[in-house]
């Protein structure tokens, strides 16, 4: 197991990210509150390890997120499909379940959509967290609406900067915890 502790990164994410992985893909990973920010990677890694390290630096960056491969053979077509649209987010934006119901081929299947995301064992590299309500509510996250904010506010910061802009922290109190 590799452990990477990125506190000196100055990074205000108080999370550990675990990513359990098989010779050739990552399992699921688990998000679980640290002190600071960081990560692990467990499993047969080796192979994987400069990827995982490229997609942490990129996220904690604001930069292009790269491709990791990740186990999908036993979900469903339409379950894949939404995952392959959810990457699409853009870091620092959001989609709500209803377009991404549409941009998956299944318009009316927004609460499907919600089912998808909070069954994601991908969370951060299939970004669930930044899929909200139509109203702009946040929904719901399996990990609490207090990390969701979180994400969402240090991704629109890190992809601010990343495009040269001056950022700043966005209050959490920018998106609605009600839920759906």
């Amino acid at each position: 197991m590799k452990e990477v502790d990125l506190s000196p990164m100055n990074n205000p994410l108080q999370l550990h990210v675990t990513f359990h992985v098989n010779q050739r893909t990552i399992d699921y990973i688990h998000l679980g509150k640290a002190p600071a920010f960081g990560y692990s990677v467990e499993g047969e890694s080796s192979a994987l390890n400069p990827m995982i390290e490229a997609w942490i630096y990129a996220y904690t960056h604001g930069h292009n997120l790269p491709r990791v491969p990740l186990r999908l053979e036993h979900f469903s077509p339409f379950q894949r499909a939404v995952f392959q649209q959810m990457q699409k987010i853009p870091v620092g934006q959001v989609m709500s379940y209803q377009a991404l119901a549409a941009a998956a081929g299944h318009p009316k299947a927004a609460r499907a959509v919600g089912t998808v995301c909070r069954r994601n064992p991908y969370p951060l590299i299939v970004p669930c967290h930044r899929v909200v309500c139509q109203n702009g509510k946040l929904g719901g996250f399996a990990f609490g609406l207090i990390l969701k904010q979180q994400l969402l506010a240090f991704e629109e910061k890190t992809a601010s900067a990343s495009k040269g802009e001056k950022a700043a922290w966005v209050s959490s109190s920018a998106f609605s915890t009600s839920a759906i």
